[in-house]
């Protein structure tokens, strides 16, 4: 398992970017340096996701996989209930590494790019 972390590049209302804005995200890799697929079909625990930002709450989530419509995140707000959450769409890179670049859009179809700047391997 790894986590990755990734600052924004880039998104509304920020369009220069904000480097304290943060998504972390546990995931598996595969061979080929992507999310592994496999491995969260296999796998029994949500893989957990978090966006840190300094003017606004921690929202701690998770990522989840379809097979129709990809990579989802899953940021409740508020009081919500993951459940609840608004499903954000995230493309990964073909490999996960520093300095690539990650889009998500939210539920609004608002487009958000993010600047991975770590890959550390966790439990």
């Amino acid at each position: 398992m790894h986590e990755i972390t990734m600052t924004l590049l880039s998104g509304p209302g920020r369009p220069m970017g904000d480097s304290a804005r943060r998504i972390r995200i546990h995931l598996a890799l595969d061979l080929q340096g992507g999310p592994s697929t496999e491995a969260w079909l296999a796998d029994p625990a949500p893989w957990p996701a978090w966006l840190d930002a300094p003017d606004a709450p921690d929202r701690r989530g998770d990522l989840q996989h379809d097979a129709d419509f990809g990579w989802h995140l899953r940021l409740p707000e508020g009081e919500l209930a993951l459940d609840d959450a608004s499903l954000w769409s995230i493309g990964f890179p073909s490999f996960i590494r520093p300095g690539e670049t990650v889009h998500t859009r939210g539920p609004d179809g608002e487009d958000w790019a993010w600047r991975i700047i770590a890959v550390d391997a966790v439990g």
